[in-house]
């Protein structure tokens, strides 16, 4: 890290040789970005030990995780209005 950057930003992790790139940069005290294709937030800790990452490095250079998932949106011409009862409002 020549240039001494305050955020570097990973595209992907898709192997064990990015992990280490990302953990040893992180290492060094730089804020480092990345993704990471999985179903859920919690499971992403699950794929990085698949993928080789022992898991002292992940406890010491992870400190946050962020998933989003994509909402169905209803066809507009399609679509028609429910009226839910309190009950199952209460439900849930």
């Amino acid at each position: 890290m020549r240039q001494d950057p305050d955020v570097i930003m990973i595209g992907e992790m898709r192997d064990l040789e990015t992990c280490r790139i990302t953990i040893q940069s992180s290492l060094t005290g730089h804020l480092v970005l990345s993704t990471l294709h999985t179903n859920s937030a919690a499971a992403s800790i699950t794929r990085l030990l698949d993928m080789g990452v022992e898991s002292y490095l992940i406890a010491s250079t992870v400190n946050g995780i962020l998933a989003q998932r994509l909402v169905r949106r209803l066809d507009p011409a399609t679509r028609e209005a429910f009226d839910a009862p309190p009950e199952l409002i209460a439900e849930h």
